[in-house]
C-alpha cells in the first residue's frame, strides 16, 4: 500500500511539473507573438522581409554569386592522369587508399 501511494504521489507530481512546463511554453509563445511578431507584421518593411524569407526578389534585385578562383595543383593533375583503373583489384586498392588518406 505504501509503494502504491508513493507511485501515485510521484506520478501526480510529475504531471503537475509537465503542466507547468507546458504553461510556461505557451506564455513564451504568446509573449513572442505580442511583443515581436505582431509589431513586425504591422511594420512597413513586413512585405519586404516576408518576400525575402520566401526567396522572392523584387524587380530591382539580383542574385550575385562570388566564387574564388580554382587553384590548379600540378601534383593532383599528374596523379589523376596516372590513376587509370583497369581492373577490379586496382579499383579496390584505389578505394582503400582514398579512405586511408582521408
Amino acid at each position: 500500500m505504501a509503494v502504491r501511494t508513493y507511485i501515485n504521489y510521484t506520478t501526480i507530481r510529475d504531471a503537475i511539473t509537465n503542466v507547468e512546463v507546458e504553461i510556461q511554453k505557451a506564455k513564451q509563445e504568446i509573449a513572442y507573438t505580442e511583443k515581436f511578431l505582431k509589431p513586425y507584421l504591422d511594420s512597413e518593411y513586413a512585405d519586404y522581409f516576408l518576400a525575402h524569407k520566401n526567396n522572392i526578389l523584387f524587380y530591382w534585385e539580383y542574385i550575385i554569386r562570388f566564387e574564388s578562383p580554382k587553384e590548379i595543383d600540378i601534383k593532383d593533375e599528374e596523379e589523376t592522369k596516372n590513376n587509370t583503373i583497369n581492373t577490379p583489384q586496382e579499383s579496390r586498392k584505389h578505394f582503400i587508399k582514398s579512405k586511408i588518406n582521408s
